[in-house]
């Protein structure tokens, strides 16, 4: 005679309600600790990206864009005005659109023909 012994463990069972939920809570916490990690090492490479890459004119085109007051505001403070604004992720949409149309003017820029139809770059 042979007795089978089969250990089977018990799982709970979830609603789709209750998965959805904690679901949803798992990325939300996720999401919120990269966000709060990001920013410092955003903020700098941004900084440095702005500066280096950037003239004041071309910053002014890009504060003008967000509706930023560039007024009696030099380089740095620009640069400082802009890292606050697209780090903010209230702004996200409009932040991503703009790199967008940049990324296109200066496509357009390098084009033989349609660079004569471009102003304000470079």
């Amino acid at each position: 005679m042979t007795i089978r012994i089969k250990l089977q463990e018990k799982t709970k069972c979830y609603s789709i309600h209750d998965s959805i939920g904690e679901l949803m809570d798992i990325v939300n916490k996720k999401v919120d600790n990269d966000i709060n990690n990001l920013p410092n090492l955003n903020g700098i490479s941004l900084g440095i990206e702005y500066n280096e890459h950037y003239t004041k004119k071309e910053l002014v085109h890009i504060c003008n864009y967000y509706k930023i007051n560039v007024r009696k505001k030099n380089k740095d403070n620009l640069i400082n005005e802009l890292i606050i604004y697209e780090l903010d992720a209230y702004n996200y949409d409009i932040v991503i659109k703009r790199q967008y149309l940049w990324n296109c003017m200066e496509e357009l820029h390098l084009d033989p023909y349609l660079k004569k139809f471009i102003i304000g770059l470079n």
